[in-house]
Order: structure tokens, then C-alpha cells, then sequence
């Protein structure tokens, strides 16, 4: 696990950082502030000025900004093996990861959400729920700082969780392409059966 083999825990958000807002740039202070020692790794934004501004709000609210890492966006195995070195993924808001939510959980990072209002904002809560996570997922700004700084507080739980992940995300729906492409199938025959009928279509 990376935060033994390295000494410190490491959270990370490897999304675009164009969904990086300064609600949850506040969240993730509270989670260094709490979790002493803790390391942040973020995806560097090619605006130098946007650099500058990220450095600049760490700083201002008593977070080193030596304890944030920025890296280069790079090829998808690149990107793929950063994982190795996360010990916890960090979601952003209100617009939350996707497609890097599926890649964090399947390279076996737990991913600690915040579930909002609106379909963007619940794409975490959602693959969490589905693969039998719900822990994860907080519905105020509290818990999502209590869930982070617990998870990185219990390292055997910790361990626990990344052991076991990869598991539940291939025997979950997430993954399962047969039964995504019968639903589909089921869903045009039912729409065929009722456009011959004379039915109301959705």
C-alpha cells in the first residue's frame, strides 16, 4: 500500500482540473489540515496563471503548498499506473468524476464522494452504490472530510477496502457488458412492441 511503502498517506483527484472548484479546493484543506504529514496530487493545468491561483489558495489557508503534487496529463497507461502511488481518490464538486471515478476504483483506490443535487454531481455516488460502497458517499460537505480523514486514519481498513476492490467492481454491473446490452435490447423490443400497438412511446 503506498502510504506504508512511502510514510504518508496520499490522496489524489485526477480529473480535469477544469472541474476543480474552490468548494471543494476548501474540502480538500480541511482533509490536509486533519491528516498531518498527508500528500495531495492533483493534474496540473496548462494555465500558468491557474497554477499560480491553486498554490496561492493552498498557501493562504496553512497548507504547504511543498505537501501538493501537480503531474502532467500523459498517456492512459501512464495515467493508469499513477494509481499505484494513491492511497485515496478525492471527487470533485458539484461536478463529479466519471469516467476518472471507474478508473480510481478499478486500479483499486477508494474514491470519497460528495453527492449533490444533480445527475453530474452524483456519477460517484452512483458506482459506489452500485458496487456496494455507499460509506463512501457524503451527502454534507462534513462528511465528506469525515470520511476522507477516517479512511486515511485506518490504514488496516484501509488495506481492507484496496484489497477487495477490484473484485467488487467486476462483479458488479459496472462491468458487466452482457447484461448492459440485454437491457438495451429488452428496452427496443418493448418501445417496437408498443409503436405496432399504437402505444404511447416515453
Amino acid at each position: 500500500m503506498p502510504a506504508l511503502r512511502n510514510g504518508h498517506v496520499t490522496f489524489a483527484s485526477l480529473n480535469n482540473p477544469a472541474k476543480v472548484s474552490a468548494t471543494i479546493l476548501g474540502l480538500w484543506v480541511r482533509v490536509l489540515q486533519a491528516v498531518p504529514g498527508a500528500r495531495l496530487l492533483l493534474v496540473r493545468s496548462a494555465l500558468d496563471r491557474r497554477m499560480a491561483e491553486l498554490e496561492g489558495f493552498f498557501a493562504s489557508r496553512g497548507v504547504d503548498p511543498r505537501r501538493v503534487d501537480f503531474v502532467a496529463q500523459r498517456s492512459t497507461a501512464d495515467y493508469l499506473a499513477l494509481y499505484n502511488d494513491v492511497d485515496v481518490a478525492l471527487d470533485t464538486w458539484p461536478c463529479a468524476g466519471g469516467t476518472t471515478t471507474g478508473d480510481s476504483l478499478w486500479m483499486g483506490v477508494p474514491v470519497v464522494t460528495l453527492a449533490g443535487e444533480r445527475s453530474f454531481s452524483r456519477s460517484g455516488a452512483s458506482m459506489l452504490t452500485t458496487i456496494g460502497m455507499p460509506e463512501l458517499i457524503a451527502e454534507t460537505v462534513d462528511e465528506y472530510v469525515a470520511n476522507a480523514t477516517t479512511l486515511a486514519q485506518d490504514l488496516p481498513r484501509l488495506a481492507t477496502l484496496r484489497a477487495a476492490l477490484r473484485d467488487r467492481v467486476r462483479a458488479s454491473p459496472l462491468v458487466d457488458a452482457a447484461r448492459f446490452a440485454a437491457a438495451v435490447e429488452q428496452a427496443y423490443v418493448t418501445l417496437a412492441e408498443r409503436a405496432v400497438a399504437g402505444g404511447a412511446l416515453p
